[in-house]
């Protein structure tokens, strides 16, 4: 049953952090079990698996673009510190900015739960840009929000809300595009110097963002800060 719910709710493009109570029941009784045991669900999940199940059952038609992530549409860096977040967009060969600073200085631990919610603010800043998009490509520097947006879900709240989030950002910007999100090296993300409040990207950007350098793009790089 558990199995054919993910399955489902993987199909049906519905967002797993969205029920946090219930994959963490997943994880703790129904991993190494045999496939024909019964498992009483924590009395905690009842209701969340009601709603989350009647969810399922309405099976709203959606659509699934398949993507290449080879060739996107539109590809969007992000980045996070401790003192702000940023985020580089290129579509074509349009280049477009955006950073801001937390309302108050994070610690490091915290900062995986921070880079995920910097790829929901760059969702909600490029939807305009992004909306008809049949593919776009993410990347991050950060392996654990790497990871977690792959999956959907994190096991820690913070974080598994920051990721229900960008789901939510990409689902109202974009949403029928493909997202494939892939790592980039810090000292190759555009995003870096934006979060940490440096303004001008850097000279390298065009080369990082992995686009041919024209005249045209030079310019646009210049104006940018």
């Amino acid at each position: 049953m558990f199995g054919l719910t993910l399955f489902c709710t993987r199909a049906l493009r519905i967002q797993p952090a969205r029920y946090f109570n219930q994959m963490k029941f997943i994880r703790k009784r129904c991993v190494g079990e045999e496939l024909d045991e019964e498992i009483n669900i924590w009395p905690s999940c009842v209701d969340g698996w009601v709603s989350w199940l009647n969810e399922l059952r309405k099976n709203t038609p959606t659509r699934h673009e398949p993507g290449d992530a080879d060739h996107p549409d539109a590809t969007i860096f992000t980045d996070a510190s401790t003192v702000g977040w940023g985020a580089v967009l290129i579509k074509g060969s349009s280049v477009h900015k955006v950073a801001g600073r937390w309302k108050e200085p994070i610690g490091c631990s915290e900062i995986s739960t921070y880079e995920a919610l910097a790829v929901s603010i760059a969702a909600d800043a490029f939807a305009n840009l992004i909306r008809n998009c049949k593919t776009i490509l993410l990347r991050t520097d950060n392996s654990p929000t790497l990871f977690t947006l792959k999956k959907g879900c994190a096991k820690e709240f913070e974080l598994n809300d920051a990721i229900r989030k960008c789901a939510e950002s990409f689902a109202k910007a974009a949403p029928h595009a493909a997202i494939f999100v892939m790592h980039v090296a810090t000292k190759e993300n555009p995003a870096d110097p934006l979060s940490r409040g440096q303004e001008r990207l850097p000279p390298s950007a065009p080369r990082s963002l992995g686009v041919v350098e024209s005249g045209e793009l030079r310019r646009v790089f210049a104006h940018c800060g």
